[in-house]
């Protein structure tokens, strides 16, 4: 192969490789992307009209029920259950990841606020 030829192959495989590390994400920024589009009080609703009010969790240090006091989450983990949305975490994979963990724990405590305010009233 002629040097011209091998720098056009050898550039191309450069180009290649750094456009598809580029488009690469972290697993738990594509397990949060969800949340840019969802409506915590429509999904919800669902949940009461199924009468599920299982409570959402995030990861940080710990794990936590956001809209619910540190110290009484096991009590509420115990009578209402806990699912712990995936891609949460107290380590922050960047700016992208980090802007999805507050957009989740925000879902996260509209939705148990709206879940409780009707698990109450069963």
């Amino acid at each position: 192969m002629s040097l011209p030829k091998f720098l056009a192959v050898l550039l191309l495989a450069f180009i290649t490789l750094n456009v598809c590390a580029a488009e690469t994400e972290p697993e738990e920024v594509r397990q949060l992307r969800w949340v840019q589009q969802a409506n915590p009080i429509v999904d919800a609703k669902a949940a009461v009209a199924r009468n599920d009010f299982v409570l959402l969790g995030v990861l940080g240090y710990t794990w936590s029920i956001p809209g619910i006091q540190e110290e009484k989450k096991f009590v509420f983990r115990e009578k209402y259950g806990v699912k712990l949305l995936e891609g949460t975490s107290d380590v922050i994979l960047g700016t992208e990841h980090g802007r999805l963990i507050k957009l989740a724990t925000e879902y996260a405590e509209k939705y148990n606020q709206y879940v409780l305010s009707h698990a109450n009233q069963k």
